[in-house]
């Protein structure tokens, strides 16, 4: 078929972008879900009010895999 592998389509670099940026998104993610139920299970009240929405139901999908590629750098900011 003589495929040079060199090149790339434009629309598979686009996609591996935004599974890095996703990557990224569920790890701070995760991490600070650690922390607040860690925080939670100890101390209810030293969860700040901001942040107790990692705590509710769903709200990891709506952060997560809801999020299109143009809204995912903002998804890294502080808080909910």
């Amino acid at each position: 078929m003589k495929l040079d592998g060199k090149m790339l389509r434009m629309d598979s670099m686009m996609i591996s972008s935004s599974c890095k940026k996703l990557f990224h998104i569920e790890l701070v993610y995760t991490v600070n879900l650690k922390l607040i139920k860690a925080l939670n299970k100890i101390n209810p009240k030293l969860v700040p009010e901001e942040l107790k929405c990692y705590l509710e139901e769903g709200y990891k999908n709506e952060t997560i895999y809801r999020t299109r590629d143009k809204d995912a750098t903002t998804k890294l900011e502080w808080g909910c």
